[in-house]
């Protein structure tokens, strides 16, 4: 197991670029959620002052 983890002497190497990793997808994630509520948000305000002006 220890010689899995060390990766070969890479291990600071292949560690580091799957925390990169992790940390774009989770920041990725998130901002694409609040940019959907946002784009939500937006849509039903539009909608709303459509059904209102007629």
């Amino acid at each position: 197991m220890n010689e899995f983890l060390n990766m070969g002497g890479y291990a600071v190497y292949v560690w580091s670029s799957f925390g990169v990793f992790f940390v774009a997808m989770f920041i990725d994630f998130f901002g694409l959620r609040s940019k959907e509520k946002i784009i939500k948000r937006n849509i039903k305000s539009m909608i709303k002052r459509k059904t209102n002006s007629k």
